[in-house]
């Protein structure tokens, strides 16, 4: 049994050896030959690359064979996406109203006056507007910095 023992030992022993013998030691690394691009033009007699001409005498935003697209049709009742003179016109509310926020068990409105957000509950006011009153269905009403009284309903 030990001469087993020994034997298998001896021949494991033997194979590790001639498997480090062969297999260390740093491989040669290939050598390394420059390529040139797969899309680089091939360099012409004189030794430079040469570029690739643009046809430019024809548009590519544009069909080839001269048609030209037909224009897109217009749906009846489409509303333009351009706002019309009178609408430009228009000045901004000092006052919008964004929704409704709640916020550690109470309601507050967000209300944007003169380009800034604000975040009101009943009675307090910002920037001069004072809020009276806040309900989500009908909207809130505020008194303004001239003492009149605003209406604001929710957005459709």
């Amino acid at each position: 049994m030990r001469k087993r023992v020994a034997l298998l030992a001896a021949a494991g022993l033997g194979l590790t050896a001639i498997t480090l013998a062969l297999g260390s030691g740093p491989r040669p690394s290939p050598p390394v030959v420059p390529r040139a691009p797969r899309n680089a033009p091939a360099p012409d007699a004189a030794g430079t690359a040469s570029l690739p001409v643009l046809d430019l005498a024809r548009s590519p935003f544009e069909y080839a064979g001269g048609r030209e697209a037909a224009p897109a049709p217009v749906v009846p009742g489409e509303r333009d996406l351009e706002p019309s003179e009178a609408e430009a016109s228009l000045p901004l509310p000092a006052v919008r109203l964004v929704g409704f926020v709640e916020r550690a068990g109470k309601s507050r409105v967000a209300l944007v006056i003169h380009g800034e957000m604000a975040l009101l509950e009943v009675g307090e006011s910002a920037e001069g507007f004072a809020l009276l009153a806040a309900d989500e269905e009908t909207g809130v009403r505020l008194r303004g910095p001239d003492g009149a009284e605003i209406a604001l309903g929710p957005e459709p």
